[in-house]
């Protein structure tokens, strides 16, 4: 006679457990994603500033130098020809920005990563407070989600990559401390395996 204590055959799973579960998952693919858009707004952020010290450092050091040495210094003509071939070479690049939208793609990037940082704190949040009922609990769930779906939404736009997705998602992971799927391991750093999960970036 088996034991009153035994768990009943095919029992359902604890909702509560399930969004919990799913909250500490949505949780680190915000994160992730969060982390990809930092990322992208270190790396823009200083294209924006190099163009913009090209385009004054050039014509001020030219200028300088004619007020310096006057028109007769010998090596004017060379530095006004260098000069002219980085002046050509910071436009080009300053037109590329514009193309590229560069300044948008740059503000977009802090919206979204202080947006998915919230968001990434809300998930865990609502994942460990063990004081909410199962009705408060998918009130808060689902509130989540929706907000996240139209985040998702607006960040596919700027075209996320494999490997960004894949470096992001190593961050989540590192973050929190769970394991990945695919390798089973915890990330503890941010060095590339070869997992096709959470590596190869």
């Amino acid at each position: 006679m088996e034991s009153s204590d035994s768990p009943a055959p095919n029992s359902q799973p604890d909702p509560a457990e399930v969004i919990r579960r799913d909250c500490l998952k949505r949780a680190v693919e915000a994160f992730g994603t969060a982390s990809v858009f930092e990322w992208r707004s270190h790396r823009l952020t200083w294209h924006l500033q190099l163009i913009t010290f090209a385009g004054l450092v050039v014509p001020v050091v030219v200028g300088l130098l004619a007020l310096s040495y006057g028109a007769g210094f010998k090596a004017l003509p060379l530095i006004i020809i260098v000069g002219s071939a980085l002046g050509t070479a910071q436009v080009v690049f300053s037109l590329w920005s514009l193309v590229a939208r560069w300044v948008e793609a740059q503000s977009y990037a802090v919206e979204s990563m202080i947006s998915n940082r919230r968001l990434f704190g809300q998930y865990v949040k609502t994942a460990r407070d063990l004081t909410l009922d199962l009705g408060e609990l998918k009130l808060r769930y689902e509130s989540l989600v929706a907000e996240d779906a139209s985040r998702r939404e607006q960040d596919t736009k700027w075209n996320l990559k494999a490997k960004e997705r894949r470096k992001g998602l190593r961050a989540g992971l590192r973050e929190l401390g769970i394991p990945c799927t695919a390798c089973k391991e915890t990330p503890i750093g941010m060095t590339a395996t070869k997992c096709d999960l959470c590596g190869n970036f």
